[in-house]
């Protein structure tokens, strides 16, 4: 089954010490970007970017992969702190990919709280094409 999502906790900003945090954070990242790489033929990154990835393969799924998320953040909870003081932006977000043009998702609260433990709110970035589910 291909993905049709994914949630990221995002580190961004002009300059990062990509070393302090990799080591900080008790997860690899999945994707490191320095200021000025080629992304594409036509773009240029304008900043470094410092990402964890976890994908999810269904909307229903949202939940239980954003949980994993967090539980591994949590064992970095002060060193995230940091970041969100130093770092221009430390987020997470979670991109959506869908047919339908009106879809839900539901967050439970046990989930906001461990967002509210590490003082981050959740993004979401939903692209949808606009078709009808009957």
């Amino acid at each position: 089954m291909k993905p049709i999502g994914k949630i990221s906790f995002t580190v961004r900003d002009l300059e990062l010490d990509f070393k302090k945090i990799s080591s900080n954070i008790k997860n690899e990242p999945t994707k490191v970007i320095k200021k000025g790489q080629q992304l594409k033929a036509s773009r240029i990154a304008k900043f470094d970017i410092w990402r964890i990835e976890k994908e999810y393969y269904t909307i229903s799924n949202i939940p239980e992969v954003l949980e994993k998320l967090l539980n591994e953040l949590n064992e970095s909870q002060d060193f995230i702190y940091w970041l969100k003081n130093e770092y221009e932006y430390v987020g997470i977000t979670c991109y959506v990919v869908t047919e339908f043009g009106q879809i839900g998702i539901s967050i439970p609260s046990s989930l906001i709280q461990m967002l509210n433990f590490l003082d981050m709110g959740i993004e979401f970035d939903i692209i949808s094409y606009g078709g009808v589910e009957d």
